[in-house]
């Protein structure tokens, strides 16, 4: 580095005079040792630049880093270490002005060595002044930190592929605190439950789950450091409805303390309906097998229809069921009788008989199965005299399933009639 630039930058390493000021053999002996310390110093590009953007001074550091030797670069434009963008852009020039009005400028950014290699450095320059204060040039030390910048991207690049992998897997994710804080979430259990991420996080994840023991329960284990695969729970959606899923979880400690528990939400809804069926389905199935047997072997009618009418309503998953047949007596007279499933008798007792209704009347005619979502949107509902619709005292009925039972023969033997008081 230049002694004419640095010697009034550096404190002297003698005694100055009286009056304060250094004598010429001081003033010499210290730019030499500025001189001498500048140049031992390999690691870093320390070099001087006048007003006008030339290089004055190169050290080895500057040689080592850069790849000129100082003969090759001093004289020239300090900008040929820019790359060709920042040139383009002025930084350069920007770099001094600020370094000049604020008194120093510090930059991270790509530099250009002599064989067009690139590598991230960081650096500072201040800028010389003389004893009034007027700019003389600038210094500025530069250091080559490529490998941090690439480790630091890498390092980017991996939380950004983590990020990526995890808000866009399949599988819902979510972090919670000790708390029971929901920290982190991904857009698939967001997907799967139908929140918005505003309205899940920051939530006590209690809140979500249905089964407040199972909850209770998977964050005592989570605490007492227990790996949790595949514990069965279920979570409550936005709409109201549930998901069956399967959580599998562990906690992420540090220095022995609870941070959070990283949470995988597994959807089983589908394969916990197809269970369900299955095991409906097999019920059926010993349902209508044991009245086959029932059918075979009992004589006493009253106990066959009333057995037939028990394993109607429990297949169909009526709230209440009932048969209402008629029968001949030894006069040749018809008369009907009913029995009841799913409530007692004496919730009948003040139910007058079915009459040819619009709504009654298809049944006992053989015309078909009739099934209704809610009967008191049915068009036919309500039409008939006296009651106009249900009569006072009437078992709540809101979705309806009515079935003509009909003999070999072809002859109406009569009606399965089945209610239940939701749609």
């Amino acid at each position: 580095m230049s002694e004419e630039l640095l010697e009034n930058e550096q404190p002297s390493v003698v005694e100055t005079k009286a009056d304060g000021q250094q004598p010429a053999e001081s003033s010499r002996v210290s730019g030499e040792l500025s001189s001498l310390m500048v140049e031992s110093v390999t690691d870093y590009a320390i070099f001087a630049i006048d007003t006008r953007g030339r290089v004055l001074s190169w050290n080895t550091g500057a040689q080592n880093i850069f790849g000129y030797r100082e003969a090759e670069i001093v004289g020239r434009d300090a900008s040929i270490v820019f790359t060709p963008e920042d040139i383009e852009s002025g930084a350069p020039v920007l770099e001094l002005r600020t370094a000049e009005s604020e008194g120093r400028a510090e930059d991270e950014r790509w530099h250009v060595r002599q064989d067009g290699s690139r590598f991230w450095a960081s650096g500072i320059v201040t800028p010389l002044r003389d004893e009034a204060g007027s700019l003389r040039g600038f210094v500025k030390v530069a250091r080559d930190n490529t490998e941090g910048r690439q480790a630091e991207e890498t390092l980017r690049q991996r939380e950004e592929e983590l990020t990526d992998f995890f808000e866009n897997a399949a599988v819902g994710l979510h972090w919670v605190g000790p708390d029971g804080t929901i920290l982190w979430v991904n857009q698939a259990e967001l997907d799967l439950l139908g929140y918005t991420r505003e309205e899940y996080l920051g939530h006590n994840i209690a809140e979500f789950h249905a089964d407040r023991d199972v909850i209770d329960d998977i964050l005592r284990r989570l605490t007492n450091n227990e790996t949790l695969n595949s514990c069965e729970a279920r979570l409550r959606c936005k709409d109201g409805s549930l998901r069956h899923v399967l959580i599998s979880s562990n906690v992420r400690r540090r220095d022995g303390k609870f941070i959070h528990t990283r949470c995988f939400t597994r959807d089983i809804s589908e394969r916990k309906r197809i269970e369900e069926d299955l095991r409906e389905q097999r019920e059926t199935l010993e349902t209508v097998n044991r009245v086959g047997q029932l059918l075979t072997a009992e004589l006493d009618q009253q106990r066959l229809v009333q057995a037939v009418t028990d394993a109607a309503t429990q297949i169909t998953g009526a709230h209440f069921g009932s048969f209402f047949y008629n029968l001949i007596d030894e006069r040749g007279e018809s008369y009907m009788l009913y029995t009841l499933s799913g409530v007692p008798r004496e919730a009948f007792a003040h139910f007058p008989m079915p009459r040819n209704t619009d709504i009654f009347n298809p049944t006992f005619k053989g015309e078909g199965t009739l099934l209704l979502a809610d009967v008191k949107k049915d068009p036919r509902y309500g039409k008939n005299s006296p009651y106009y619709g249900m009569p006072e005292g009437h078992l709540p009925v809101t979705s309806y399933l009515a079935v003509p039972v009909i003999s070999r023969s072809g002859e109406v033997i009569g009606g399965l009639f089945f209610g239940h008081p939701e749609p």
